[in-house]
């Protein structure tokens, strides 16, 4: 069955499967959050990201935000890899010719069997605009943040 099949997530991908009234499930922070995934942190990469919302309003596609507590856990990195760091740098690299990142870790909690908790929230139905402006992705963008906001205030 193709329910759960894993697609592209480039524009064209993600609009064709909304045409088809297929929802889509985007991982928003994807290869950058997955490189500055530490444990006991929850640093999204999200201010950003503007298109998944451009492309909702585009299709009148509600936004449900949903969260996993406890992924940062599973892993742990081998070394730091800030942002300048020479490790980073080449991860970088490897991202942008790959299409994916590369973080290097030692499995953290899987051998202990860390639990995670995914939560929905509510959601957030936007309206159907063909060429949204600026203003409004970021209106929709702030909203979407504030439903986030509330699975962690929980």
């Amino acid at each position: 069955s193709d329910v759960y099949k894993r697609q592209d997530s480039n524009r064209s991908t993600i609009k064709t499967l909304l045409d088809s009234d297929t929802s889509v499930g985007i991982v928003v922070g994807g290869a950058d959050e997955a490189l500055n995934a530490r444990p006991h942190t929850a640093d999204l990469t999200l201010e950003t990201r503007l298109g998944f919302v451009r492309i909702a309003l585009e299709h009148g596609a509600a936004l449900i935000p949903v969260y996993t507590f406890g992924e940062n856990e599973l892993f742990t990195p081998m070394w730091p890899n800030p942002p300048e760091s020479l490790l980073r740098r080449t991860q970088d690299v490897l991202k942008q010719a790959l299409g994916y990142s590369l973080p290097i870790v030692l499995p953290g909690n899987i051998m202990a069997h860390q639990e995670l908790h995914t939560v929905v929230g509510r959601p957030l139905l936007v309206p159907q605009i063909d060429e949204p402006t600026l203003e409004e992705v970021l209106h929709w963008h702030q909203q979407y943040v504030g439903r986030l906001q509330e699975l962690f205030d929980k």
